[in-house]
């Protein structure tokens, strides 16, 4: 009968040892779930992807506007300032034909006056 007994008690050893591993893996099944959970809640539908995705091509025709019409505001600058360069240059070539013409006419008349020549139409 002490055999018997001890074999009971081994059994029901063993099965204490499985109740409590079932326990504990059910704990663990329980955590992992509410982890789950938790991450589900988190994540982003396919609602909220599709609503930031729509925000992102408002954004991005909203920039590429900007940005034309700023590459629109500085090709206006540019040809302005091509304008008033260019109204410069001339400006500039106008005084050096003017200087030059005196200074050429100028010592015309001396070279005249040197040798002794009246200009003519005078």
């Amino acid at each position: 009968m002490g055999s018997q007994r001890q074999r009971r008690n081994a059994a029901l050893c063993c099965v204490g040892v499985v109740l409590q591993s079932r326990s504990r893996a059910l704990a663990l099944l329980r955590k992992i779930d509410a982890k789950v959970d938790g991450i589900r809640e988190e994540m982003a539908t396919k609602s909220d992807v599709a609503d930031v995705r729509s925000e992102l091509r408002s954004e991005i025709h909203s920039l590429r506007a900007d940005v034309a019409l700023d590459i629109m505001n500085l090709e206006k600058q540019i040809k302005e300032q091509e304008k008033r360069l260019s109204d410069q240059i001339s400006g500039l070539r106008r005084s050096g034909m003017e200087y030059h013409s005196s200074a050429i006419g100028q010592r015309l008349r001396r070279l005249e006056e040197h040798v002794g020549l009246t200009p003519e139409g005078h």
